[in-house]
Order: C-alpha cells, then sequence, then structure tokens
C-alpha cells in the first residue's frame, strides 16, 4: 500500500487459519509469517507480493530475520 495507506494489496489468501507475527526480510523482498494453516503454528516464508509461499517445517510463532556479520 501507499504511505496514506492507499492502494492495498492482499498478500495472503483469504483464509480461516490464524496468521500473524510477520518480518520482512531485511533486503525487503521476503516475509517471514506464522500461521496455523497446517493445524499447529509454524512458520513460512513467501516473496514481498505473496508469491511463492514455502513452508518451512518450523514450529514457531515469532519469526525474526537477521544479517549475517563477518569478522
Amino acid at each position: 500500500m501507499n504511505a496514506d495507506g492507499s492502494e492495498q494489496t492482499r498478500i495472503n489468501p483469504a483464509t480461516t487459519a490464524r496468521e500473524g507475527y510477520c518480518g520482512w526480510s531485511p533486503d525487503g523482498t521476503r516475509i517471514a509469517f506464522s500461521s496455523e494453516r497446517d493445524g499447529d503454528w509454524h512458520l513460512y516464508l513467501m516473496n514481498a507480493d505473496g508469491s511463492g509461499v514455502i513452508p518451512l517445517n518450523v514450529a514457531g510463532i515469532g519469526p525474526v530475520w537477521t544479517r549475517t556479520i563477518t569478522p
């Protein structure tokens, strides 16, 4: 959506599952999120436009991105 809230675009499919706790990748191209769409809370990864949803097969509800820092 635009900064003023106009032109909102839904990036996840309409579902009855609870979803939330999302985090943007540091480069802004992907979103990690948690969902109960398979019955239990698991983490998923998708492109910023909502395409390419990948289940990560990791239980959890709070995805956090970190940058790799090399000395």
